[in-house]
């Protein structure tokens, strides 16, 4: 018999109270009231300095500042310096935000920003709900959560697309596939609320399972699942976690993974606020995002640098910190982050579905309004500055790729499991304009 703790009704119950009482933390948190807007001209992006140099890592210069009628509305409102919100150890968004903070990269875009670390999505969702934060990343389940209550946000940039998530057990465990868990009343530990409990969601679909009925989900933050206790028969963590697990500690077996289910992915994600009255600031949260991106991929080692200093990482060693980092940020190409819209919508209207479908979710977002929640103007303004080609669809999806978001199983595409060197970028149509990065100059 696989190893684990079947559930009684009572703690099913418990759980799900649990989780009830964690997700609507976010939307009782008490917001401080707002003063009143002031009366302005309706804002537009302003038309940023022309290129005269790049940085070794590929941005224009000089850099496009935020405006002093911008400055003025964010100090109305008391979002001054601007708060922003990322998770500690989740791979990929985690090293991005690190970066734009110890580089000061929306300080050179005369935007000065307190940056606040999170252990969880939900955590990220309850600051924005106290307007402690007015910018922050998040997973697609949390970013779900705060659609349900009709949170003023929208998302403007992609971070930790397709993470290697998946079902991990201990070395001794019976479990040797997912479909093993019907009816075993085991449990899952994972952390509530987040994208590795989307996965589970999605694996229990394309397995013919149903979560809280086969198996149970387990809170469990990090940490935790890091050790893989006895409490559970398996753990469904984030990455670095999960490699923590497989390649350092060599304590795990992976049985499953997410690739098949579902795309997973996080947001960078703003107040509404923010675009309809002060766009150049949304525009210096993008061109920063992008700018982290095109610096990580030169010099990775200032991004593990950053993350290792980090109180909560020192277990983690800083070659996995690199790996996870490289795989999550340097493998795909630049442009990973452009949220496409026709993509991220239907992905993000499946995954609704089935969180709709397991009880986990009150309602479903279709695709349509998905559609509204998406901006990519920001990233389209980034890449034109660039000289950059609007990308039509996402790196990882081949040319022929006969799948169709939304309706897994998904054939294959590019993942980090399938990619072992950073595609190529620049490639053949990539550019309209000659672009410099690392002491060379491509052109189109």
């Amino acid at each position: 018999m696989a190893t684990g703790i079947r559930r009684s009704r009572r703690a099913v119950l418990k759980t799900g109270a649990e989780l009830g009482a964690i997700l609507a933390l976010a939307a009782c948190a008490p917001a401080p009231p707002l003063p009143a807007t002031p009366t302005l001209a309706p804002p537009s992006l302003p038309t940023p300095p022309a290129a005269t140099s790049f940085t070794e890592w590929g941005w224009p210069l000089p850099y496009a500042t935020v405006s002093a009628r911008s400055i003025d509305w964010l100090q109305t409102q008391n979002w001054w310096p601007l708060g922003v919100g990322y998770q500690v150890l989740w791979s990929g968004q985690d090293a991005i935000n690190a970066i734009i903070r110890d580089e000061r990269l929306l300080e050179r875009r005369g935007l000065p920003v307190t940056f606040y670390s999170f252990a969880s999505g939900v955590a990220v969702d309850q600051a924005l709900a106290a307007n402690r934060i007015q910018a922050g990343t998040v997973g697609d389940v949390p970013f779900l959560a705060l659609i349900e209550r009709d949170a003023p946000v929208a998302a403007i940039a992609v971070l930790s697309p397709n993470e290697k998530l998946g079902t991990i057990v201990p070395l001794s465990s019976r479990l040797q596939r997912f479909s093993d868990l019907k009816d075993s009343g085991l449990s899952v530990g994972v952390l509530v609320g987040s994208s590795s409990a989307g996965y589970l969601t999605a694996a229990a679909a394309g397995n013919g399972l149903v979560v809280n009925q086969d198996f149970f989900y387990q809170p469990m933050d990090n940490s935790e699942q890091s050790t893989l206790p006895a409490t559970v028969a398996a753990v469904a963590p984030r990455q670095p976690v999960g490699d923590l697990i497989l390649t350092v500690h060599r304590t795990g077996r992976l049985i499953d993974l997410v690739y098949p289910y579902h795309f997973v992915c996080g947001f960078m994600m703003v107040r509404r606020e923010l675009v309809e009255n002060v766009p150049d600031v949304v525009q210096a949260l993008a061109d920063s995002v992008q700018e982290a991106i095109l610096l990580i991929r030169y010099d990775p080692g200032r991004a593990t640098g950053a993350l290792a200093s980090e109180p909560i990482a020192r277990s983690f060693p800083p070659s996995l910190l690199r790996e996870t980092t490289d795989a999550t940020v340097s493998f795909y190409k630049p442009t990973f982050a452009y949220p496409f819209v026709d993509f991220w919508s239907a992905s993000g209207a499946h995954l609704s579905s089935l969180l709709a479908n397991s009880g986990q979710a009150t309602g479903v977002i279709g695709q349509d309004a998905w559609g509204g929640l998406l901006l990519p103007q920001f990233l389209q303004a980034t890449y034109t500055r660039l000289g950059w080609r609007i990308p039509d669809r996402p790196p990882w999806i081949p040319p022929g790729w006969t799948g169709r978001v939304g309706s897994p199983p998904y054939p294959p595409y590019a993942t980090v499991d399938t990619l072992k060197a950073p595609q190529p970028w620049p490639g053949p149509g990539d550019l309209v304009r000659p672009w410099a990065f690392a002491g060379t100059t491509y052109y189109p």
